[in-house]
């Protein structure tokens, strides 16, 4: 159900649109690497890991100091290596690492910037929206499959230096029942901003 969400609104964002008398908003590709921390769900360890994440993102509707915005966003959170050690949970039971999580979100919300037209200065987003979740733990455990979640995210970014700019962002996703628990992931990722 989210996938094709996601194909519509990223062919939306590729549809010109006019906003009379403002220089053009052109797509901004933002991609990031950082550390990430899992919650909810129960025991586990290694609740840590990677961060990657990609958003393609196109302001929509401009107003003084700043436009809404939307975009699409896939990432990757979790600990994809393994080791075989045994941490003993609390019932004497060794313990699963958190379930890796990914996400492909639809977002919407608001871009600040300071300066005008192509002379963009530093600019932050604040974006929230649905989002498509797979959580790829044990599958004898349970902690395999997909559900619906949601997606937030803040990003700053530095003024563009050509077509580039550094970005830094903190992202949360919230999965409120997944085989029964409440499941979180927490990022955070410093990268670039291309436009």
């Amino acid at each position: 159900m989210m996938v094709p969400l996601a194909g519509c609104l990223a062919a939306l964002l590729l549809v010109p649109v006019g906003l009379s008398a403002q220089a053009p908003r052109p797509l901004t590709l933002d991609a990031s690497l950082g550390a990430s921390r899992g919650s909810g769900g129960g025991e586990f360890r290694d609740r840590g890991g990677v961060a990657l994440d990609g958003l393609v993102a196109r302001a929509f509707r401009g107003a003084p100091g700043g436009a809404l915005i939307g975009g699409v966003s896939a990432s990757f959170q979790g600990t994809p290596w393994s080791d075989d050690m045994c941490v003993m949970g609390s019932r004497g039971q060794c313990l699963d690492q958190f379930p890796m999580v990914s996400t492909i979100g639809v977002l919407a919300g608001w871009e600040g910037r300071r300066g005008t037209g192509r002379s963009t200065g530093a600019t932050a987003r604040l974006l929230a929206g649905p989002a498509y979740v797979h959580m790829d733990g044990d599958d004898s455990a349970g902690q395999r499959g997909s559900t619906a979640g949601l997606q937030a995210r803040l990003d700053l970014a530095t003024p563009h230096l050509g077509p580039v700019a550094l970005v830094g962002s903190l992202r949360g996703t919230a999965v409120p029942r997944f085989r029964g628990e409440t499941y979180g992931a927490w990022a955070f990722g410093v990268g670039l901003r291309i436009r």
